[in-house]
């Protein structure tokens, strides 16, 4: 049903053999960790020693689409959009004084990357939309 043409980039699906216009979409920036960060407090008593932290990263990917004339091979618009999102987790834990025994508990919220991928496509089709007079 589906078949690729050039180097294997581009995929042409045979139902869209009267297509005008080829769209290809590539990834340009990825970026799982582009910043993050986080902060840990903790504290002993007598008995007890506890502990609570939170963190954080944030990813971005950059998605760039080119329009291309399948007569012609002519290039008739490139737009691009970058996606950005972010992930926190949280951590706690406690110590006994006494007998040095620990417990901790973590909870994670989904990596970003799907989030941002999604931001970034969402972003380039609607510059691609804002410019659809260019491909008439």
């Amino acid at each position: 049903m589906e078949s690729l043409i050039e180097d294997g980039r581009w995929a042409v699906l045979e139902s869209d053999a009267e297509a005008k216009i080829a769209v290809k979409g590539v990834v340009t920036k990825f970026e799982a960790g582009a910043s993050g960060g986080g902060l840990n407090v903790g504290g002993l008593s007598d008995r007890l020693g506890a502990r609570a932290g939170v963190s954080g990263q944030k990813a971005t990917v950059v998605v760039s689409l080119r329009f291309v004339d399948r007569e012609t091979g002519r290039v008739l618009l490139i737009v691009a959009g970058e996606g950005a999102a972010g992930a926190r987790e949280a951590t706690a834990g406690v110590t006994d004084g006494y007998t040095g025994a620990r417990a901790e508990a973590r909870a994670f919220r989904n990596t970003p990357m799907g989030e941002a991928a999604h931001d970034a496509i969402r972003k380039a089709v609607a510059a691609a939309a804002a410019k659809a007079d260019r491909l008439v």
